[in-house]
């Protein structure tokens, strides 16, 4: 089970804390390739990052049937997330936080 100071965070965060404490344990333990596990390490986390923004998108997003004489010829995802320049007034797809 996780400890508790983990349980409540959320992915982003859970990630860049699990992957700094692995690294410091990785220091810790000098071990002949930290190096090479540190590097696997990140690029697992760098996996989980985009797999939680690939999620988002795909959760956050709207999805249209496009049909013709009742079938379904596809289907259309959009994102609707939008905000307003404050600028210029014009509407700008927002984008996922890091």
């Amino acid at each position: 089970m996780a400890p508790k100071s983990l349980r409540e965070e959320s992915n982003f965060t859970l990630v860049n804390t699990v992957e700094s404490l692995y690294m410091d344990l990785i220091d810790k333990l000098n071990i002949e390739n930290a190096e090479a596990r540190k590097s696997a390490f990140k690029s697992i986390a760098a996996a989980c990052h985009a797999m939680r923004k690939y999620r988002n998108n795909l959760l956050h997003s709207a999805f249209i049937e496009l049909k013709a004489s009742g079938e379904v010829m596809g289907i259309l995802r959009s994102n609707p997330k939008l905000k307003i320049q404050p600028d210029s007034g014009d509407t700008v797809r927002s984008r996922d936080p890091d």
